[in-house]
């Protein structure tokens, strides 16, 4: 979805908590010509976020939830 911004929203469902790490395949296309893949993970969005000065103290801090509840997924997943 074309974002006000010109940049591009794209939303990728069913990853359980604790794939958020791992990589993603999303397929860009402009016009069919030029298509091209680029991976990318849900946490891509949290260094990004935390990296970047400026960042909204929100994004901030959703980020570090996002990361939060990824590390606490992996933490009960490694215990069982």
């Amino acid at each position: 979805v074309l974002q006000p911004d010109g940049r591009y929203l794209v939303e990728i469902s069913g990853i359980a908590a604790h794939q958020l790490g791992d990589d993603q395949n999303v397929t860009v296309s402009t016009d069919g010509a030029n298509d091209f893949t680029v991976r990318v993970s849900a946490l891509t969005f949290s260094y990004n976020t935390l990296n970047s000065s400026s960042s909204t103290q929100d994004k901030r801090e959703l980020a570090a939830a996002l990361y939060n509840y990824y590390e606490a997924a992996m933490n009960y997943r490694n215990s069982q």
